[in-house]
């Protein structure tokens, strides 16, 4: 947490070595996961090859810093670069010598964000039993308006409210249809009748956000830094928002 709020106030400040400093509060970040989480499950968490690409020698130079994301495990990285060139130069190292998938992501000033992706297609099983019924990101939350919401949509009306244009959900194949009852398909006339006005105009307003909602296909449970990683075609290079579904 007091990483978290470091980083915030580098945000805020604006400060001239600000990309120095979030380099270096991931390394940092990386470090406490290693030294409190790693003993708990050395199995799943001493992550060879993360650690591999953290320390490679011929990134070091390139970068400000770098961590592993989501849960860990040897699933996927993030590597702050220290420009265009060095970034470059990161890709080509980083798939030619090792043989990793990498994705591009360039943020800069002022640049409004208009995608988002939520990951939607893991197994739930920090939710079993309950996630053998339903899946994690349809569990209803009673928003402040008084309507029941599955965390999903709550995920997708604050995103567009902030101004995001484009939802992209990470789905299982299975699961697919669930959400697409969800954001596509209207109610039938008959159960449309039995909800309050409100309601009514509620259901219009998710109809509405249909447009903006889009479907990924995960085919395979392989982390959230490849759920990420099959979405990147849909970004096209864009910068995004990811939300994690279940949280």
């Amino acid at each position: 947490l007091d990483i978290t709020r470091r980083a915030c106030k580098i945000f805020r400040t604006g400060a001239a070595a600000a990309a120095e400093q979030l380099g270096l509060l991931m390394t940092e970040a990386q470090a406490e996961f290693d030294r409190y989480a790693q003993p708990a499950c050395p199995s799943q968490l001493t992550m060879p090859l993360l650690h591999t690409l953290l320390t490679y020698p011929a990134i070091q130079g390139l970068i400000y810093g770098g961590k592993g994301v989501g849960s860990q495990g040897d699933g996927t990285a993030q590597l702050l670069c220290r420009n265009e060139a060095a970034q470059d130069e990161v890709i080509r190292i980083v798939s030619g010598e090792l043989k990793m998938p990498c994705l591009r992501l360039s943020l800069t000033s002022g640049r409004q964000i208009r995608q988002a992706i939520i990951t939607a297609a893991g197994p739930g099983s920090r939710n079993y039993p309950a996630s053998k019924a339903v899946k994690p990101e349809l569990f209803p939350i009673i928003d402040a308006d008084g309507f029941a919401k599955p965390v999903v949509l709550l995920h997708v009306e604050a995103l567009l409210a902030a101004g995001v244009t484009n939802v992209y959900i990470i789905v299982q194949p299975e699961d697919k249809p669930s959400f697409e009852r969800l954001f596509k398909e209207p109610l039938s006339a008959a159960n449309h009748q039995r909800l309050g006005r409100g309601a009514q105009e509620y259901e219009k307003l998710i109809m509405d956000f249909s447009e903006r909602v889009h479907f990924v296909v995960q085919s395979q449970h392989e982390g959230l830094g490849n759920a990420v990683f099959t979405a990147r075609e849909a970004m096209e290079s864009e910068p995004f928002i990811l939300v994690l579904g279940d949280h």
